[in-house]
């Protein structure tokens, strides 16, 4: 009996030991059992065996719902959960639900991710996870970018998006909400690495120069700049442990930098390794499986994860690098040519391939109830005017912008139907008047028309260019008006088929220009620096600007 007793004794503290072991999943770097409480950084789960732990939540973890990505509020306390551990943080955390998977309350399944592509019924995205998934939108998909609505076809590769759903088990999407300004790169640098600050995670870079005008400008002797743990650090297309950056010191580096509540933020670094060369150059082949490229000037050039690559001022990856775009790139001339850097400058009407916005110039022949018959009309296709000797009916509606440019003045739709914008040049009527028919630019969304610009002389469009840039300042001129002044600017070039970079800043009026934002009509005071523009001009003249 006393032997049995000694067996009992040593049976309970080992099942002691078991039941109660702190250390367990730390060991085994995986944790299961129950949801007692969850954060955006902090999670708490009760073990089996019913060990409390209170685990920081990584930036970049994976959470999951029944396999379907989710963010920590579809959580619920009580669920059966399992995650894996990366130090004392929870990297990935899975839940099952009890419930029917297939319902729940509407839009509380959330996939979050950046745009990869666009299709005319779907959306691929790319996860945190790097997987890539396609998901589909209707007419009924609401969209918003910082909160306001706007059309799919106003998305570019690279936004950040939240997608909404109604159901766990479908891929139509209900919402999608579009990150605002704060995803779009706010500079590109290179520098010499001074130090990198473990504390508080700064990075110091001396003798900066920012990328300006396709050319490095000097900028600033020291400048600081935040970055985070997770911070993508690269050198000859090789990942390196942010916490060796240290020995890098006195290297030169190229960053992707936005503005994360107003501080300057590294997104990507990559390291240069041996020497530089820079090319400004029209891509004419890409090898996706080879990681290569070809440039105009017959150069060949290699891609890997390293390579910072930024498009519409968003990071994006190698599947943006096409053939037919423009390019200024850095290239590392050790490593076969290695681009560190490729900084894609085409720009168009259109954000994508989706994209069903036009520009039209034409004479107003014929004005009626929410149609305009165009007469002898132009149609701005890939940046150039194409002439259409014959007529074309569009159509408007009671939310159109129409602005009489001449007399400076907006008009509804009244107005514009019993103006004399559109008259029978031969009638008595208008002889007696000496009446024309007026001319207008006109954006147009499919056929009908979303903003109206009207001008009572023809304008010479074979004297005009279409100039894209980014709203360096704006000012006041006495003699001209308004003005506004571009870096970045390049000129399309039809003999070239592409935008020729300008090496300095760009002059232009705004004073009688058609400003379009959003699909809205808005004042020459709206713009503001940093807006990029889609411009269509006559010399010094803006007469189009379209603000992407």
């Amino acid at each position: 009996m006393k032997k049995l007793s000694i067996i009992l004794f040593i049976l309970m503290l080992l099942a002691v030991e078991v039941y109660a072991d702190p250390y367990g999943p730390y060991r085994n770097k995986y944790i299961e059992g129950y949801l007692i409480s969850i954060s955006k950084d902090k999670v708490t789960i009760e073990e089996y065996d019913g060990t409390f732990h209170s685990l920081n939540i990584l930036s970049d973890a994976i959470l999951t719902i029944d396999g379907i990505p989710v963010t920590y509020s579809d959580f619920i306390p009580g669920m059966e959960v399992y995650g894996t551990i990366q130090g004392r943080s929870i990297k990935t955390l899975e839940a099952y639900s009890t419930e029917n998977p297939g319902y729940i309350p509407p839009g509380k399944k959330v996939v979050k991710g950046t745009v990869k592509s666009l299709d005319f019924n779907s959306i691929t995205i790319k996860l945190p996870s790097g997987e890539e998934e396609t998901y589909t939108y209707t007419p009924a998909t609401i969209i918003t970018r910082d909160k306001n609505p706007i059309a799919i076809d106003k998305l570019y590769e690279g936004d950040s998006v939240r997608l909404f759903f109604d159901e766990y088990n479908t891929n139509t999407i209900s919402r999608i909400s579009v990150e605002g300004d704060s995803i779009l790169i706010s500079g590109l640098y290179k520098g010499t690495l001074s130090f990198k600050d473990s504390y508080d995670n700064r990075v110091a870079l001396e003798n900066v120069k920012r990328l300006s005008s396709f050319q490095w400008s000097n900028y600033s002797d020291l400048i600081l700049l935040n970055s985070n743990e997770d911070l993508p650090i690269y050198i000859g297309g090789q990942k390196i442990n942010p916490a060796n950056l240290k020995y890098y010191r006195g290297r030169e580096v190229y960053l992707a930098v936005k503005k994360v509540f107003g501080q300057e933020t590294i997104e990507k670094m990559t390291l240069k390794s041996t020497r530089e060369r820079n090319y400004t150059e029209k891509i004419s082949d890409v090898n996706y499986y080879s990681d290569s490229f070809t440039l105009n000037n017959k150069q060949n050039l290699t891609l890997s994860d390293s390579t910072i690559i930024v498009k519409n001022n968003r990071l994006v990856d190698k599947y943006s690098v096409n053939p037919e775009s423009s390019a200024f790139i850095v290239a590392d001339t050790g490593l076969g040519n290695l681009a560190n850097l490729i900084y894609i400058y085409d720009e168009d009407l259109n954000n994508s391939n989706i994209g069903q916005s036009y520009l039209y110039y034409g004479r107003l022949d014929e004005v009626i109830d929410y149609m305009v018959l165009l007469k002898d009309y132009y149609v701005l296709d890939r940046n150039e005017w194409d002439r259409y000797r014959r007529s074309t009916e569009l159509t408007y509606d009671d939310d159109t912008y129409i602005f009489d440019i001449t007399n400076k003045k907006l008009i509804t739709v009244q107005e514009f139907q019993a103006g004399n914008y559109a008259v029978d040049e031969d009638s008595d009527y208008a002889d007696d008047r000496d009446l024309e028919d007026w001319y207008g630019y006109l954006y147009t969304s499919g056929d009908n028309i979303l903003v109206m610009g009207l001008v009572e002389e023809k304008d010479d469009l074979l004297s005009q260019r279409v100039t894209a840039g980014t709203v360096k300042s704006t000012s006041t001129d006495p003699y001209v008006g308004q003005v506004i002044y571009l870096t970045d600017s390049r000129d399309w070039s039809s003999r070239n088929s592409s935008f020729m970079p300008k090496a300095q800043d760009l002059r232009l009026m705004i004073e009688d220009a058609l400003i379009i934002k959003d699909d809205k009509l808005i004042s020459k005071d709206d713009l503001k620096p940093g807006d990029r523009l889609y411009i269509v001009r006559d010399d010094f003249k803006c007469k189009f600007i379209l603000v992407k």
